[in-house]
């Protein structure tokens, strides 16, 4: 497998359509991961405000870790973020499980979701992501 980052309009069209009711994302950075000549995960970053990012990610199951390391050296390396930023919808816990796992931390702080739902808003601080960091050094 392996990673993409040239081409952020495929992948953002990629990833909003695996959302229920898409998504059109406007100032965003995307990367991709590839398996022979297909998609099979993508994050896209948008709402960057200097401190925190918004992360949207979607994968049929196949990931990598050099994939994961790319997203995290992309929010805290390149972009110089503190924090990262999901929302999930109160319903889709394999998501929830998944951040957990790559330790960002369930808030109860809840926000509009995509369809006009509230979602729950999962935080991750640069401290926490230094594991993935790491494997990119």
């Amino acid at each position: 497998m392996t990673v993409i980052t040239d081409a952020p309009e495929y992948i953002a069209g990629w990833v909003s359509g695996h959302f229920p009711y898409g998504h059109v994302f406007e100032q965003y950075h995307a990367i991709g991961l590839v398996s022979g000549r297909r998609l099979v995960a993508g994050c896209v970053f948008d709402q960057w405000n200097g401190e925190t990012v918004n992360a949207h990610m979607v994968t049929d199951g196949r990931l990598n870790r050099a994939f994961l390391a790319e997203i995290h050296a992309f929010a805290y390396g390149t972009l110089g973020a503190s924090e990262v930023i999901c929302c999930c919808a109160d319903d889709n816990l394999s998501a929830h499980k998944f951040l957990l796992n790559l330790g960002f931390q369930r808030s109860e702080e809840r926000r509009p979701h995509f369809g006009g739902r509230q979602g729950i808003v999962f935080r991750q601080g640069r401290q926490v992501a230094e594991r993935w960091l790491t494997l990119k050094s």
